[in-house]
């Protein structure tokens, strides 16, 4: 057994523990070799059977030398990164016991969490880099795949390790193990996996190890031509995906693929790829811009490999000075130019030159590039699949396209020409990269990108991307009530046949008002109900509702007489919504073609997304695009479409989403509540209701192939709002209800409130806010304890920022003394910390004033954190408010009434009166 040692010290100890215990259990000697400095602080774990010897020279080297050594009929190699189970040995060598045909074994490597890490190696080509070796997850014996075993936990018969010449010494830090068990594979040596023999890595990462470009090219260059070892081909993907071609009519092209530097780690799916789109009599040239040796080696292996092809050795030129060859080189009039790390649509060169054909020729088409979902990145392999789904949509938007003042992506077919102009503009500017250079081009719809990445990830991530875009492609369908036995056929999902309603608060903004309605019937062709709620609007909105009312079956309108607030509003709506799922929506929006299918489709998707949102123009977070692809809203409608094509199925986790378009499941309505009316006439009420969508175990999600327009603040700007003072008395109360430091105003530490370190876990006796206002403020309820046993009690809420706050406090203390039947219950609201103090301190200025003259009745201050469902509690302990100016006094008006506390007016005489007829209404019902 050898064993190398190259990982920290305690991670070595325990892997040298374990395997040592195991060997000389079995009579194994051991042999181990590492740094001089590992030997020494190995040297009190020497027995017997186990030898230590230093070594300086590379792993290979130092495998060799051990295996030398030994007269053993079986080896095992043994990296200190492993950590074997208990009969993991016992189990390799019984199996090479039972099974004389078989030459190499190998077990089971798991993470440290249990999982799979991998069940030997497999050789792909193309897939990412041109080659590269994947961890095998598939356990199943006898299996298809070509596993090769790395040197951390590897047996090996002696004799089929010196027939094969041992480790090839050349390897210099990685790919030695992976060359050794290709060439066992290639000379027929049988290898097996043998499930029951586990371990556990202490260092998981992936293989190849860390990428030394000398043995990366030189396991390239052994390797490239062996198709035969190879268990996953991009190019027998091609064959079985790609389809027919559209037409033999277009124009002859040349493709000119430019290879820049940090490109290796796609290469090999962007070029193979790229040759499978192209014609029978395209030229391909493909050119190499200051790159590695693998890169180069491998570009000029591929064009010698492939008909019509041209390979152009640029050197260290830049990117301007690498087009400038490649185009004196092109012969055709027609040019296409596929980005780096870019994987084009099929047909893009077909349907390009289609609306090449329309344009004049100094203008290039452009290919519409879509950028992967955030936090997900797609195997190479599996970008193909996009491509079916893809054109189940791609009818739809066939022949569209729309001019753009710049470059969206660098993915172009034009005329050799025009690229000739462009590569001079960029050359008189002085740019290094030519796709910088400002130019008038043209979008093509029916044709979009998608960027190719580094390496495979879980294939969960793909399979939910091509989930969502299937969702999409069936509801899209039956918007146009399409036959829908196919398409569930073909995409193997049932579109969202629920109901929609669609909740829009209004405060005047006829014509915008106006202009979202339309949008909204235009281009929703889903079941859906429009809720009005006329917020105090002027007489133009319940005009709009009555036309509404007489061509809409599907349209309710609800009507407060005063604004009663953005939060309010909205639940009005939520609590006579009958859909199963609601969309809570600004007036000040557009919405464009598809848009509420793309929003179901993530919801579809994963039944853990609790809410969804639209990218947009104008917005304060993640799903702001800026800058926005268009320059006046009329223009937006193309731009919308663009990026529904060129983000199909993107969608991205979000820790925060904005309230001008949010779809929400109605379970989560009924498990969260709607808005929190505390927020007055707006702002953070969004924030509030994303966090208990969270804290309650749901997801936030932003659908990127969903592009609204808004306005941005119509409503607050056409009310004259004072939007700073909204802001900064709502983040008060956000802090006060969350708990949370008011100084801190990072996203990162807002959204750290829904993990429950704080507050603990959703408890919907806190955290739930009932849609229906007058249901849960009524009457009839616990009261909040006061200590006090005075008969009557007035609450008193002042904004204790405002001077002269204190008048209505005067003439209480004025008018009243201590055996008085009263009690003024001052609550600052906010009932912020801060204000308490500040409330206290003139509260108690003005009472040292007055104690000279007469005693003085009681004064409570009452700063009482309520969460939402415990505020009735304070006015049920009530028996009247006193009316005091200030920002949230209409909304502690209406909670006070809703509750049916009596409002005081702040004079003597309102007061003496007030207390006079509780006295009596308590004296009555005594008596």
């Amino acid at each position: 057994m050898h064993m190398q040692a190259d990982t920290p010290l305690q991670a070595r100890r325990l892997c040298w523990e374990q395997v040592c215990a195991q060997a000389v259990a079995a009579h194994v000697d051991v042999v181990l070799t590492g740094a001089p400095a590992i030997i020494e602080a190995f040297g009190g774990g020497t027995g017997p059977r186990i030898s230590l010897h230093p070594c300086t020279r590379a792993a290979a080297s130092a495998r060799n030398e051990a295996a030398r050594l030994s007269e053993a009929p079986v080896l095992v190699f043994v990296s200190d990164s492993f950590v074997p189970s208990a009969k993991w040995l016992e189990h390799l060598l019984q199996h090479l016991e039972k099974a004389p045909e078989t030459h190499i074994v190998g077990g089971r490597t798991n993470l440290p969490n249990g999982g799979l890490h991998n069940a030997g190696m497999t050789l792909h080509y193309g897939t990412a880099r041109p080659l590269n070796v994947h961890c095998e997850l598939n356990t199943d014996e006898p299996s298809k795949h070509k596993r090769v075993f790395g040197a951390d936990a590897m047996a090996v018969r002696t004799a089929t390790f010196r027939q094969l010449g041992g480790f090839d010494e050349v390897f210099i830090g990685a790919g030695d193990d992976i060359d050794f068990g290709l060439r066992a594979i290639h000379t027929g040596c049988r290898v097996d996996l043998v499930p029951a023999a586990e371990g556990t890595t202490v260092r998981a990462i992936g293989y190849p190890l860390p990428h030394f470009p000398a043995d990366e090219a030189l396991l390239q260059k052994r390797w490239l031509d062996r198709f035969d070892v190879f268990d996953e081909d991009i190019r027998h993907l091609c064959k079985g995906s790609a389809p027919k071609a559209l037409s033999s009519a277009r124009p002859v092209m040349t493709v000119v693929s430019v290879v820049v530097p940090g490109a290796l780690p796609t290469l090999g799916a962007w070029l193979e790829l790229t040759k499978a789109m192209l014609g029978p009599s395209d030229t391909w040239l493909i050119v190499i811009a200051t790159c590695c040796a693998t890169s180069t080696q491998y570009a000029r292996w591929l064009a010698e490999h492939t008909e019509h092809a041209v390979f152009i050795d640029a050197g260290n030129e830049s990117l301007v000075d690498a087009w400038a060859a490649a185009l004196k080189q092109c012969p055709t009039n027609f040019v296409a130019a596929p980005a780096p790390n870019a994987l084009p649509s099929w047909h893009w060169l077909e349907r390009g030159a289609a609306h090449l054909l329309q344009t004049t020729t100094d203008q290039l088409t452009l290919v519409a590039a879509s950028l992967p979902p955030l936090a997900c990145t797609a195997p190479a392999e599996k970008t193909i699949d996009l491509n079916v789904v893809q054109r189940a949509l791609a009818s739809t938007l066939a022949g569209q396209s729309h001019k753009t003042p710049v470059a969206e992506s660098a993915c172009f077919v034009g005329e050799k020409a025009a690229f000739e102009r462009w590569l001079a503009d960029a050359t008189a500017q002085g740019l290094p990269d030519p796709w910088q250079a400002a130019q008038a081009v043209r979008t093509a719809l029916d044709v979009w990108s998608t960027q190719l990445h580094l390496a495979a990830q879980p294939a969960s991530e793909l399979e939910r991307l091509l989930r969502r875009k299937a969702y999409a492609a069936a509801n899209l369908q039956l918007e146009r009530q399409a036959a829908m036995a196919s398409i569930e056929q073909a995409l193997g999902v049932a579109p969202y046949r629920g109901l929609v309603t669609v909740v829009v608060p209004v405060l005047n903004q006829a014509a915008l008002t106006e202009r979202f309605v339309a949008s909204l019937y235009e281009n929703t062709k889903l079941p859906f109900e429009l809720v009005l709620v006329d917020n105090g609007s002027v007489p133009d909105i319940a005009a709009l509702a009555r036309t509404l009312a007489a061509q809409h079956t599907n349209f309710v309108y609800v009507r407060n007489e005063i604004n009663q607030g953005f939060g309010y509003a909205c639940n009005q709506g939520l609590a006579v919504a009958r859909g199963d799922a609601v969309v809570i929506i600004n007036n000040d929006v557009v919405v464009p073609q598809g848009w509420l299918s793309r929003l179901l489709a993530v919801m579809q998707e994963d039944p853990q997304v609790g809410m969804v949102g639209p990218v947009t123009n104008r917005c304060v977070g993640v799903q702001q695009i800026f800058p926005a692809p268009y320059s006046d809203v009329h223009d937006f409608p193309r731009a919308a479409a663009a990026r529904a094509t060129t983000h199909a199925g993107n969608a991205a986790n979000t820790s925060r989403l904005v309230g001008l378009c949010l779809l929400l499941p109605m379970q989560v309505i009924r498990e969260v509540g709607g808005f929190d009316p505390a927020f007055g006439y707006g702002n953070l009420e969004d924030d509030d209701l994303g966090l208990r969508v969270r804290r309650a175990g749901w997801k936030l999600a932003v659908a990127e192939d969903v592009f609204v327009h808004h306005e941005g603040s119509a409503t607050f700007t056409g009310e004259s709002f004072d939007a700073q003072a909204l802001a900064r008395q709502n983040w008060e109360i956000f802090c006060l209800k969350w708990r949370h430091d008011p100084m801190n105003t990072s996203f990162a530490a807002i959204a750290a409130l829904a993990d429950g370190a704080k507050l603990g876990p959703f408890d919907r006796t806190r955290d739930y806010v009932p849609p229906a206002f007058a249901e849960h403020f009524a009457a009839a309820g616990t009261k909040l304890s006061l200590d006090t046993d005075k008969p009557v009690k007035l609450l008193f809420t002042p904004d204790v920022l405002e001077s002269g706050w204190w008048g209505p406090l005067r003439t209480f203390l004025g008018t009243f003394g201590p055996d008085d039947p009263v009690a003024l219950v001052l609550r600052p609201e906010p009932a912020t910390n801060e204000r308490a103090q500040q409330a206290l301190q003139e509260a108690s200025a003005l009472l040292n004033q007055l104690a000279t003259a007469k005693p003085l009745p009681v004064v409570l201050l009452e700063v009482t954190n309520l969460p939402p469902m415990l505020r009735p509690n304070l006015y049920r302990a009530m028996n009247g408010w006193l009316e005091t100016p200030g920002p949230l006094a209409p909304f502690v008006a209406r909670e006070a009434a809703a509750v049916g506390l009596t409002r005081v007016l702040p004079s003597a005489e309102a007061m003496r009166d007030f207390v006079s007829r509780c006295v009596a209404g308590r004296e009555q019902e005594q008596t």
